[in-house]
């Protein structure tokens, strides 16, 4: 079962919370394949001790579809669960949660890092500043790759939020 835009809201109404503040310890193994393969395709030396950094080992926790994709930007997130209330009652639900806003946020802290401890050679002139578009931009190419692979025909919202957890949401359309 896909989710709509009304199913969204009540989701979103239901379980949003503040994100609280990260305090950053080690790169994901994400972040780590986000990091070579911008190193790749943009052209700059990553140190083997970024490249073997330890990372936080998650497995794949979406082995079933989920029922949709929500893209969060601001300060809050929504739980990836949920017991959505049916005309036939209630039924669980999945959601494939992305924070772009914390991840483009610790994208920051790792180009800042890379910089700073001299892991990433980068040509002569280009900064942290010019790392993390380029650590973005890898992200986000990654992520639509990856979505094509494993949920073609799952909707996709954007719920933008506000400082007092107001939020907007807009369908953004279906995986190809």
């Amino acid at each position: 079962m896909y989710l709509q835009k009304k199913d969204i809201v009540q989701i979103v109404e239901d379980n949003k919370f503040p994100l609280s503040r990260e305090e950053f310890k080690n790169i994901e193994p994400d972040e780590k394949e986000i990091i070579l393969r911008c190193a790749r395709e943009f052209g700059f030396e990553v140190k083997d001790n970024a490249k073997h950094q330890k990372t936080d080992d998650k497995t794949n926790k979406f082995l079933d579809k989920p029922n949709a994709i929500l893209i969060i930007r601001g300060g809050y997130g929504v739980e990836e669960s949920h017991r959505l209330q049916t005309e036939t009652g209630k039924i669980l639900v999945k959601l494939m949660v992305i924070q772009q806003t914390r991840r483009y946020n610790r994208l920051k802290t790792i180009a800042k890092k890379l910089v700073e401890e001299k892991l990433a050679e980068l040509y002569q002139g280009l900064d942290d500043f010019y790392l993390y578009h380029v650590l973005c931009e890898t992200a986000d190419d990654l992520f639509f790759e990856n979505l094509k692979k494993i949920a073609k025909g799952i909707p996709i919202f954007e719920v933008d939020f506000d400082e007092r957890g107001d939020f907007e949401i807009k369908e953004v359309g279906k995986i190809g």
